[in-house]
Order: structure tokens, then sequence, then C-alpha cells
């Protein structure tokens, strides 16, 4: 019947029973045949529901099987079937999210239907989320192409946890936003401190959630614009840095602005966290942004003619050029 009543646009009234002194057509003139007749429209509006889903044949067994499988689904479609799914008193606490939705929950084909929209089992879950996000689309547009299709309880937090996780976009993600100026402190005496302020104020700025140590996290590479993995040792002197071990086991300092929290283990070298000694290790630490260059490169051999015959390396900046080491005093 509510198939039926699409094609028109109906503006319904209520009229209490007190005020009907004349019996109407509609309570009256009964049909006195009461067999259903095949009806070509109603017919066609059914099978369509999976007609045009768009899920391959092979995929539409493996939905039934696991379906049959999947506990929670099955006692969904046993109630169904009685009639219970409307008594929340009588039916477990697994299956009281589909007594809030009964009048849309559907069976057709051996398939459970949440309107025209496909209920994944529990194992085929993992396997959607995957397909929907195939091309790598942002959390919105998975989020769309998904509510077309697909439903179960907990779809939209489980796309948001599925792309936070996923390596690519972790890669490729944007900048984080631009923190609120670090105000400095009040000058107990005249012309103590002279500046310029800032002449503009930034509404988007805002400042960013502080992080604990042994935190996986991601870290922007300015050269190739990209997020790499790492992890936090600790917090590093200088306001809103960090010290942290990526994944070659170089220790480097990065400020907060180019630092993302991530949901993924940082592989490799990052598990032996340490922190480097007083005596010598501090050269593992890139606090300028450097990477030493071995001596066997071409580019090694150009630079040691301009440098004396001491045993000093050369260092290649994030910007790729080669550099003398800066002599620093040992005071």
């Amino acid at each position: 019947m509510r198939l039926r009543l699409l094609n028109y646009k109906l503006n319904v009234t209520y009229k209490p029973g007190k005020y009907l002194y004349i019996a109407d057509t509609l309570s009256r003139a009964f049909l006195s045949d009461q067999g259903l007749k095949s009806d070509v429209e109603f017919e066609y509006a059914i099978h369509a529901v999976t007609k045009y889903l768009p899920v391959s044949e092979q995929q539409k067994s493996q939905f039934m099987k696991e379906i049959q499988n999947d506990y929670h689904l099955k006692l969904v479609k046993t109630f169904c079937e009685l009639g219970l799914l409307a008594n929340q008193h009588q039916i477990p606490d697994c299956v009281k999210h589909f007594a809030k939705i009964k009048n849309k929950v559907v069976i057709v084909d051996e398939l459970l239907f949440f309107g025209n929209k496909l209920i994944v089992p529990l194992s085929l879950r993992a396997e959607m989320l995957s397909l929907l996000h195939e091309g790598h689309i942002g959390i919105e547009k998975t989020k769309m192409r998904a509510r077309n299709i697909f439903y179960w309880p907990g779809l939209s937090t489980d796309i948001e946890l599925f792309i936070k996780k996923c390596k690519t976009c972790e890669k490729t993600a944007r900048k984080n936003h631009k923190e609120k100026l670090l105000p400095h402190p009040i000058p107990q005496s005249p012309w103590e401190r002279q500046h310029i302020n800032k002449t503009y104020f930034d509404k988007s700025a805002r400042d960013l959630k502080p992080l604990e140590s042994k935190t996986n996290v991601t870290t922007y590479n300015h050269l190739n614009k990209q997020w790499e993995a790492g992890k936090i040792i600790g917090q590093h002197p200088s306001p809103r840095s960090y010290m942290i071990k990526d994944g070659s086991g170089k220790i480097l300092r990065r400020n907060r602005i180019d630092i993302r929290q991530s949901l993924n283990e940082c592989q490799n070298n990052c598990k032996n966290l340490y922190l480097p000694n007083d005596s010598g290790s501090s050269d593992n630490v890139d606090n300028d942004h450097v990477t030493p260059v071995e001596h066997s490169t071409e580019s090694t051999n150009k630079c040691a003619t301009n440098v004396s015959n001491n045993s000093e390396q050369c260092i290649r900046t994030r910007s790729g050029r080669l550099v003398k080491k800066p002599d620093r005093l040992n005071l």
C-alpha cells in the first residue's frame, strides 16, 4: 500500500469521530472479493530493490551466507519474520537498535534491508569499507557513497576511523591550522623590551592539543610535502617543540604545527626510544633540519675541495644544498 501511494502527494487531515455524522464511502463500500490480485507495478517496485542494487550476484550470495552466520542479524531476521521486532520487552539487547527502525526493516530474497539500503553483517564490514574508500576520497564523500547503498549501526564512526588509519590519506593530508601567537612577558620597567606587534588577527588560529611522550605521530616534511611516521620521545625546551624519532631511527626536533597525532603504529626503529647522551651523541639530533652526507658520494668530493684538510663533513640542508658544517665554539 505504501509503495502504491508514492505516486500521489497526499494531504491528510485528522477529523474526530464525533464530527462524522454520516458514514463516508471508505467505511461502507468495502470489497466483496478478499483475494489479492497481482499488480505489475507493485511487483516491479518490490523486485527493483534487489535488481538494481550495485552488488554482484556473487556478493549477494556471500551476503546471504554471512547473514545466516551472523548471530545478531540472524535474530533480527527471525524476529522480523515472526513479527516480534516491535515488542522491545521480548527481544535481547543486541537487537533493540533494529526495534527502533522496525518499520523500515524488510526481508527481500533472504537479504535484510533498511529501506532500500542493504544491511551489512559484521564479517563483511571491513571489506565494504575498503571498497568504499578505494579511490581515497574524503570522509564526507565516503559517507555519502555508503549511505546510498549500505547500512549498519555505527556506520559513520567506522568510516571515520577507517580513513584516519589509511596510511595513503595520512601521508598526503593537509597541513595543520595556524596557532595563536605566544605573548611576551610583561616588562617591569620602561624600554625593557621593544618589538613590533602583529598588525592583523587570524580568526582561524587556535591552539593545538599538547602531545604526550610515546605518542604515535606523523611529521610534515617540507621537502616532499608529505607526512612521515614517527614517535614522540619528549618535549624540547623551545616553545611548542618536541623531540621525535622517525622511522629511520633519527631524532628530530619539530614544532607542534608540523606534528599530527596518528592512529597507526610507527614501525622500524621507532620502538627503541632513547634520548641522545651528552658524550658525543648529540650529532643524532637534527636541530637545524639538515642531513649528513656520506664521503663516498660525488657531491662530497666536490665539497671537499673547498674545505680544509681537516676531517670535516659536508651536510645537505633540507632544500638540497651542500654546505660546510658550521664551526661551533666549545665554551
